[in-house]
């Protein structure tokens, strides 16, 4: 639906527009599968004794065009999970 509904003018403002969308899918849009739960309470639900939903919530969205290994002529090289999201999974 992002996609779909949303006019991009250069790079940047495509990231901009996709962070302001990550936070309202995450914090603001119903998940009528999930009994209208946002995605911040499911998954603080799915973890009750770990802070993960915060943790991750605050991972803004990652322009992977400029992490990528540029010196690499096989492929992008991607950048590993944070190791405090591997905890408590």
């Amino acid at each position: 639906e992002f996609y779909n509904l949303t006019n991009f003018s250069s790079r940047e403002d495509f990231i901009a527009k996709a962070e302001s969308y990550r936070q309202f899918y995450n914090l603001e849009r119903p998940n009528f599968s999930k009994k209208a739960k946002v995605s911040w309470l499911i998954a603080q639900e799915d973890h009750p004794n770990s802070d993960l939903a915060t943790i991750i919530e605050f991972i803004n969205v990652i322009d992977l065009e400029n992490k990528r290994n540029r010196t690499n002529a096989e492929g992008q090289t991607l950048p590993v999970l944070p190791v405090f999201l591997n905890k408590n999974l």
